[in-house]
């Protein structure tokens, strides 16, 4: 048996779900909780507690008192805590990404079918990944645009001696090579020796650029640059690290249109907007 706890504000969906997650499909709901706090002491055993493991969490995220993005995220830091699977009636990419930098396995919409939430909790519990059909294209998309080249120009970077991460962090911060040269106490023409060394290895053609592949990246893996030049870490998870973003998911869901009707007079207000 699979077992479940519950987090909804509402009782009606918490009584829906529950038919729907039936003993007779191998689940058992051990616990049902109106809010995100309620759910952060059952699980951590400060509440009423259950006397039985919990195999998969499955999270509302609008609730009274603690919302669901936070009580993921403080379910998730425990030791051995049990996989989070969103279920939200908002198909909202600001409320998806947060959920996923919580901790969340996973993100399915209310108005899915019983078929795919007995699917999607099934993945999520045996520690496998779910994206409802409506949001998976847009996690793929950011994935390839974003995270891909974010990674690759991680790897990069890890090719790149300690001197050269000195310097690239110096050009980070718009320093000229004579400045470098103060600041590293070497001279002038060591610094353009190491200047294209990070060059070659970045595959980079200008100083601009070489300073966009520092920054990008240390945002991606979360961390910056100390006004000493140092590092500083974040414990901010990100979708930069570990082997990626692992799903099991319907793939089947139709694309949007290409080619949407634009109402007339609106496409060059939208391109004066950009321009701001």
């Amino acid at each position: 048996m699979i077992r479940v706890v519950l987090v909804d504000d509402q009782a009606i969906i918490r009584t829906g779900v529950a038919r729907i997650l039936s003993p007779a499909d191998g689940f058992e709901v051990v616990a049902e909780c109106g809010d995100g706090l309620e759910a952060v002491e059952l699980v951590t055993g400060s509440g009423a507690g259950v006397d039985v493991d919990i195999d998969v969490v499955l999270m509302d995220v609008r609730m009274p008192r603690l919302d669901g993005i936070e009580a993921t995220r403080r379910i998730r830091a425990l030791d051995d805590a049990p996989p989070v699977l969103v279920l939200t009636t908002f198909d909202d990419d600001e409320l998806l990404w947060a959920a996923i930098e919580a901790g969340a396995a996973g993100f399915v919409l209310k108005d899915t079918t019983a078929d795919d939430l007995i699917a999607a909790v099934g993945a999520v519990a045996g520690g496998g990944a779910w994206f409802d059909p409506a949001v998976a294209p847009r996690v793929l998309a950011t994935y390839r645009e974003v995270v891909a080249p974010a990674r690759r120009s991680a790897q990069r970077l890890d090719n790149l001696t300690e001197r050269e991460h000195d310097v690239l962090r110096l050009i980070a911060r718009a320093a000229t090579n004579a400045e470098i040269a103060a600041t590293l106490h070497v001279g002038e023409a060591t610094v353009k020796t190491h200047v294209g060394s990070i060059f070659t290895k970045l595959g980079v053609r200008d100083r601009a650029a070489r300073s966009s592949t520092r920054s990008t990246t240390a945002s991606c893996r979360g961390e910056g640059v100390s006004p000493s030049g140092g590092r500083r870490g974040s414990d901010r998870r990100s979708m930069c690290g570990g082997g990626g973003i692992r799903m099991m998911a319907p793939w089947h869901s139709p694309p949007s249109n290409p080619n949407p009707r634009r109402r007339p007079g609106t496409r060059g207000a939208r391109r004066s907007r950009s321009r701001d």
